[in-house]
């Protein structure tokens, strides 16, 4: 099996990514010029969008091009979800995760979490703690595990800090 340009291009983007944005942006626009529908490429496009440039609205373009491309792109969805979550669109959050859920091979664990940082945006710190939970028991990884670990004990944190009365004598 044959790699083709883009498919190259977009490897180089991503293996540089994101210690060395330049290179990486270049080999991206390269990958985009030879082939303008490729997923990956415009999933990486549209998390530089956001992450670097905060550019919201180009990041949800980018994405919305690579769902079209390949619509059972798991990564996609999970990433422009973390998209709505940052722009404080929860219904369309929820709506990425429930579908994304029925998705074959998606990362059960990691849409627990998206869950769950949703529900700390809205101050729902109760549900997020018990969805971080969740995403704990659909761990299969030590760096997941590690990173939903910090997950958990920050947002029990921000619940000891909105009642720290209830729990000052419980050490």
């Amino acid at each position: 099996m044959s790699l083709n340009l883009a498919d190259q291009y977009y490897l180089k983007a991503l293996d540089g990514y994101p210690y060395n944005l330049e290179e990486s942006i270049e080999n991206l626009n390269y990958a985009l010029s030879y082939d303008p529908e490729h997923a990956g490429a415009n999933c990486l496009m549209a998390k530089f969008q956001m992450e670097y440039l905060r550019d919201y609205d180009m990041a949800e373009y980018f994405y919305k091009l690579a769902i079209s491309s390949n619509p059972e792109n798991i990564q996609v969805y999970e990433e422009y979800t973390a998209l709505a979550i940052r722009q404080n669109d929860f219904g369309k959050a929820a709506k990425l995760i429930r579908f994304t859920h029925q998705l074959k091979g998606a990362d059960r664990g990691k849409l627990f979490a998206l869950e769950a940082l949703m529900c700390e945006y809205q101050k729902n710190y109760r549900k997020s703690e018990m969805l971080l939970l969740q995403a704990l028991e659909n761990s299969y990884t030590h760096h997941q595990t590690q990173f939903l670990e910090k997950e958990l004990e920050r947002v029990r944190h921000k619940i000891i800090m909105r009642h720290p009365y209830k729990y000052e004598y419980e050490e």
